[in-house]
């Protein structure tokens, strides 16, 4: 068995005659042969199927003709049978088989050479054309290796894999599925299996989001009729940058309040029907505040002028239940003998320009909450239109979604007992997201949790992020303290929020680092 070359094509020796002398009979060539047939078809052959084809060499001349082994291989897929340098005698034959086991698609156009001669120091090419058609699909991805580059944590990239049958019969396709590194996901856009024509192709859009820094890698496995076909995938996870943000436990989340109490809920007045509900739950409205860990300021108000009254401009979280339930009864206290204020609107805003001091009084109060609550019996009396009055004080906010109106009153329509439906005011309630209390309920306690709880909402014991935190980086400590536990980041307020019996104590540190989440631009 040997390997042959592929090259050209074969021609016989010819001896001359004397052409000076007599005419003689003629005679063989000492050296001729010739092949059947003159050319090897092969036909259509399935890739990695073998086909053989027999050739017939016979010697046509008159001496002895040597077969000699060919050297060198042309065509890896091509094996020649021939016996060590065979010799045939003048008229005998040898068969030579020709074996192709084609390893891809595509046409074989080629050129099985061999020698002979009568000897070895004198060969002469014997060339065979060889043709033949290999059929298979062959599946090829776009590149062998699809590179994301660096993607910032919590973005998203998306690269298309593209999957194409270069051979000449259908290829098809099962599955395609993401083996290695988290971080990768892919999409198909059409149903498989998949069965694809000659040169069709079909695509597959992977995304890479990273979640941890650093390169990572990953494969795209097509499961195809011909076996598995891998594209690799690489990407690399960077941060754009690192934050550390420090808390002043007690600063972290401002709320500010003022409260316009009308004549019959404040104790010893002429009018003092509801001033048993109100003094009964207003330590349940403090301990609300208190317990939501927040930074707030309350003040409380009964004169058209919006002044408060008593030792204190406003009462914060350093007050205990009782010494801010004694404060604030201390702040309305003259108002037993003022005479009755129904003009809420009114009195409020001049609250609002009264006490600018302390509600207003550097950004981060300027930006916190403000809640305007009004506890009343009669209907409002300030005359002119709600929106007008709301619209007056939003003009303090730069946000007016930071003003919100809340009252215990008279429910509207139609009011309850000897209170009167408190018309406008509701309409402020509702358009600002307010709560709205029955004056008539016996037990204000719900009443007056509800109104603390409103008033902290969207502030409650939260240390607010800044930029959009890798959630996975986030790490907290308490005066330099690393906590596990005891805390989570609600990604709804962009904030990290303790457990109850985890928050940190009032005039302690909060350190809070983490990983910026990619621009993803």
């Amino acid at each position: 068995m040997f390997w042959v070359w592929l090259v050209g094509c074969g021609l016989g020796l010819h001896q001359p005659g004397d052409d000076t002398g007599p005419a003689t009979t003629p005679v063989a060539d000492p050296v001729a042969w010739s092949i059947e047939p003159a050319s090897v078809v092969l036909g259509d052959t399935p890739v990695d199927q073998p086909v053989t084809s027999t050739i017939t060499l016979t010697n046509t001349g008159s001496d002895d003709l040597l077969v000699l082994d060919a050297g060198g291989i042309t065509e890896e897929q091509l094996e020649v049978s021939l016996t060590d340098a065979p010799m045939l005698a003048p008229g005998a034959s040898i068969q030579l088989q020709v074996t192709w086991t084609p390893m891809e698609p595509g046409a074989l156009d080629d050129t099985l050479s061999i020698s002979v001669g009568g000897s070895p120091d004198a060969p002469l090419p014997l060339d065979i054309p060889v043709h033949g058609m290999a059929l298979g699909a062959m599946a090829t991805v776009s590149t062998s290796v699809y590179s994301f580059g660096e993607v910032g944590i919590g973005c998203e990239d998306e690269l298309m894999v593209t999957l194409t049958n270069t051979g000449n019969v259908h290829l098809v396709v099962d599955a395609a599925d993401l083996h290695g590194a988290e971080g990768f996901r892919h999409e198909i856009p059409d149903d498989m299996p998949w069965t694809l024509a000659p040169f069709q192709s079909h695509e597959v859009y992977v995304y890479f989001s990273p979640d941890e820094l650093g390169e990572v890698f990953s494969e795209l496995s097509f499961d195809t009729d011909l076996g598995p076909i891998v594209a690799e995938l690489q990407g690399d996870g960077v941060v754009d940058e690192e934050r550390t943000l420090s808390f002043n436990v007690g600063e972290q989340a401002r709320t500010t309040i003022l409260v316009n109490v009308n004549l019959t809920a404040i104790p010893n007045s002429s009018e003092d029907q509801y001033s048993t509900f109100f003094v009964a739950a207003l330590p349940y409205f403090f301990q609300t505040l208190l317990d939501t860990h927040t930074t707030f300021r309350a003040g409380f108000v009964w004169s058209i002028s919006g002044t408060v009254d008593g030792d204190y401009d406003y009462i914060d979280e350093t007050f205990t239940a009782t010494e801010a339930t004694e404060a604030a009864l201390a702040m309305i206290a003259p108002g037993a003998n003022g005479g009755d204020n129904d003009a809420n609107f009114a009195t409020i805003n001049a609250a609002l320009a009264a006490n600018s001091d302390w509600l207003f009084e550097d950004a981060d109060w300027e930006e916190s909450k403000l809640n305007l609550i009004c506890i009343q019996r009669d209907t409002e009396a300030s005359g002119g239109s709600w929106s007008n009055w709301v619209s007056m004080a939003q003009a303090y906010k730069d946000d007016k979604e930071d003003l919100v109106y809340h009252a215990i009153a008279g429910p509207v329509p139609g009011g309850c007992g000897s209170a009167e439906a408190f018309m406008d005011y509701h309409q402020a309630v509702l358009a600002t997201g307010g709560v709205f209390g029955s004056v008539c309920e016996p037990d204000w306690t719900s009443n007056m949790v509800q109104l603390a709880t409103a008033s902290m909402e969207g502030a409650q014991g939260l240390f607010p992020l800044d930029g959009t935190p890798m959630e996975e980086s986030i790490e907290v400590s308490v005066d330099s303290v690393p906590l596990s536990e005891g805390w989570k980041y609600e990604a709804s307020k962009n904030a990290v929020v303790f457990e109850d019996n985890s928050y940190p104590a009032f005039g302690s540190t909060v350190q809070v680092y983490y990983w910026m989440a990619g621009s993803c631009g």
